[in-house]
């Protein structure tokens, strides 16, 4: 350790003193006290690595800081530090070096702030050496950049976005104008964290936890970047890792990969049906219904209404048609299910995904198992339902409620056991995962979990109103390497449907089965059910942040991007916030460093833009939607299927590269005879194909060729596309 000179002398110079007392005939006790001393409050300890410069001083103070920002947060212990000393590790983030000191509150602890190489992270922990009283906060900052903007996500269901909170979960994020970015956050204990921003920036564990053992440590996280969604992802990105968790993919399960139907809150056989029909006999004449249309479902979902719940006293148990109470138990409803729910998915012949609650007041499994709060924290509960699930064709499991009444106590074991029995029964029978009504510890927890696939990030029955909280909230989904659900909507709700498909997550309706719009959900998959999705979940554009964190108003702005190789083709969706008629969009806006085409989808005709332009991106019924595409080395740009909201998407488009000849590969489901493909091309193009039949008409306005691409039944097919030489 090299620690710097200050109002008193470094280890290594009292030690060099000592000797030449001892040489004069000085008192060997006071070589003692001389050598074991605590150091003076001048000397300091300095780190710095990526964007971080770390420093902690004998007195107790602390501060992080990102000095190409002029950004410095100021701390202290209250009480010296002490043995403060450089030191060097490696954990699942990398290689790190920390500053490492001990200190005296309620017991010894060590405090470490942890910088990595190669990353824009640091760490701070609090470890206890000895047991003790909880109190303190590490880190504690008094001192910090004034006037950042803030944003934070609130302790409630859904986890709610806000501008200027911060919320006592985390995480917090944090920039300025040029939208220099700070994202911080628990890194463990998530549930009882207790982030404390007012008047302060600190992370502690909350209060109700009265004491920590020896061997407790609490880790919160710091990672800084240039732009506010490419920090959230890395935010994100090293929470997974840190956790050792593999991101599902976005076709890791039939919810991912097919169009679901919903009976949730919100749609149309909610805890109602067709009498003449009976609950199971409406969903079987529902998954007939659409067969018929030709629109194939690949899932469907049971809500509450297919298990008996509790409450309102004796009377009223093991009532199926109770919406308030919780479960009393977690199995098919007799009166609704006599053959069992094993028999009607038997019926069915689809994957279903099943609803859960919280535990009712009433329930037997009160006196059967380990109960906190109202969830159960026992192995024998969970691989039960799991084993039972499994056997019944239930493939996602659908955990609702978690932010507001399917909690276990805050303590520092129970909220965790929930989370991780729930999970590993699950995985063990093979059954991903929903959340739903998750509060934002629920988001980090489930980062740890492989089969968490998706979660819902927006009030039941997704609407107009939700769009802003929708976008928001799934930024802290995707970053956390889930996938966001937008909750039920009716396939005629075409901007819904847009924005549902746009979100590379779930796409489920529930419509009544005499009224499915078959061409708006044809917008969104392929024959045979397959959501046609892009790569990413849309999200805000960077400059959003800023507008909305300043109140400046004005029309949303948001993105999703499918990408082959280097070559990125971006899905714009935006709409009107105060009345707006149309948004501004250009390419830099969406990371273009060239011209770019910009298709407008709903009116199928667009134009080239400069790497320095803009175009008006006009607005029909409030929104609208365009797809962006950079001119590539042959002068041309590929938009993809005409009639598909993610053109490009990979279920359709599996390949795209272009080299001077721009060629794409066609998926086809079984029964697809032909795609409508759109090129811009300065001039009309030369199209050829050695196993597909295409058809070839330009518009020589919009500069657009529109290729008829038959499949000649092979489920892909490969067109090259050339200008003509000049």
């Amino acid at each position: 350790m090299r620690a710097r000179p200050g109002k008193g002398r470094t280890v290594a110079g009292r030690y060099r003193a000592s000797q030449a007392i001892l040489t004069s005939g000085g008192s060997f006790l006071y070589l003692l006290l001389l050598l074991f001393a605590p150091r003076a409050k001048g000397a300091t300890v300095t780190l710095s690595r990526g964007s971080f410069r770390a420093e902690v001083r004998n007195s107790g103070e602390y501060s992080l800081a990102m000095p190409a920002w002029g950004w410095v947060f100021r701390g202290s212990l209250g009480v010296p530090a002490m043995r403060v000393r450089r030191r060097a590790g490696r954990d699942r983030l990398g290689e790190y070096e920390e500053i490492a000191f001990t200190y005296k509150e309620a017991g010894e602890r060590e405090g470490m702030i942890r910088l990595y190489t190669g990353r824009s992270v640091a760490e701070f922990v609090a470890r206890m050496l000895s047991g003790g009283a909880n109190q303190g906060a590490f880190p504690d900052f008094r001192g910090y950049p004034a006037k950042l903007d803030r944003l934070g996500f609130q302790p409630a269901p859904h986890a709610p976005y806000e501008f200027g909170a911060l919320g006592s979960q985390g995480p917090w994020v944090l920039f300025d104008g040029p939208l220099h970015t700070l994202v911080i956050s628990p890194a463990d204990h998530f549930f009882v964290t207790e982030m404390q921003s007012e008047g302060k920036l600190a992370s502690a564990i909350e209060p109700g936890v009265r004491e920590l053992p020896a061997g407790f440590s609490h880790t919160t996280i710091f990672v800084a970047g240039e732009g506010v969604n490419g920090t959230i992802d890395r935010w994100g990105a090293a929470m997974q890792t840190i956790d050792g968790r593999r991101a599902p993919s976005p076709e890791a399960d039939i919810l991912l990969r097919k169009l679901s139907y919903w009976t949730d809150h919100g749609a149309t056989y909610f805890y109602q049906y067709d009498p003449q029909l009976g609950y199971p006999g409406t969903l079987l004449a529902v998954r007939k219904r659409f067969d018929a249309l030709g629109v194939p479902v690949g899932s469907m979902q049971l809500d509450s209404w297919f298990y008996p719940k509790g409450e309102y006293g004796d009377w009223h148990k093991r009532k199926w048609t109770n919406g308030v109470g919780g479960i009393y138990e977690y199995e098919a409803d007799p009166f609704l299910f006599p053959s069992g729910l094993s028999g009607f998915d038997k019926e069915l012949g689809l994957p279903l995904i099943t609803h859960s609650r919280w535990i009712d007041r009433l329930s037997p499994y009160r006196q059967e198992y380990r109960m906190s709060g109202n969830v159960i924290v026992d192995p024998r509960y969970w691989d039960r339902i799991a084993a039972w699930l499994r056997h019944s064709g239930v493939a996602v499991y659908e955990q609702d409620w978690l932010g507001r009444y399917a909690e276990a106590k805050a303590n520092l074991t129970d909220p965790q056991a929930f989370h991780d029995q729930m999970a590993a029964a699950m995985q063990r029978y093979g059954l991903t995962m929903q959340y739903c009504m998750a509060a934002p510890a629920d988001f980090m927890q489930g980062a740890r979990y492989d089969n968490l696939t998706t979660i819902r990030t927006s009030h039941d029955r997704f609407q107009r109103s939700d769009w802003d909280m929708f976008l928001y909230d799934s930024r802290l989904a995707t970053a956390l390497g889930i996938w966001p659900w937008t909750d039920v909507f009716l396939s005629s709700e075409d901007a819904n449907l847009a924005l549902s498909t746009l979100s590379a997550g779930p796409v489920g309706v529930g419509d009544p089965m005499d009224a499915i719009d078959v061409a708006d959900l044809r917008h969104a998959i392929r024959g045979d059910g397959e959501i046609v999705k892009p790569d990413v979940t849309i999200r805000p554009v960077d400059a959003m942040y800023a507008e909305d964190a300043e109140g400046a108003g004005g029309p949303m702005v948001a993105e999703a991007w499918t990408k082959f190789g280097k070559q990125r083709i971006a899905y714009v969706f935006a709409y009107a916030r105060h009345g707006e008629s149309g948004a501004e969009i250009g390419p830099r806006e969406f990371g273009f460093p060239g011209p770019v085409y910009v298709y407008n989808w709903k009116l199928q005709s667009g134009e080239r833009i400069a790497a320095d332009g803009e175009t008006r991106l006009p607005f029909s019924n409030g929104w609208g939607y365009a797809v962006v595409a950079p001119i590539g080395p042959s002068g041309m740009a590929f938009l993809g299927d005409k009639e598909e909201l993610a053109s490009a998407g990979r279920v359709r488009i599996p390949k795209l590269t272009d080299d001077g000849t721009i060629r794409f590969t066609v998926s086809f489901a079984t029964g697809e005879a032909a795609r409508t493909l759109a090129v811009y091309s300065p001039r009309r193009p030369e199209v050829r194909s050695a196993d597909a039949s295409v058809t070839e008409r330009y518009d020589a306005q919009d500069h657009l060729a529109w290729l008829a691409v038959g499949s000649r039944n092979r489920p892909m097919v490969t067109v090259e596309v050339q200008q003509p030489a000049k």
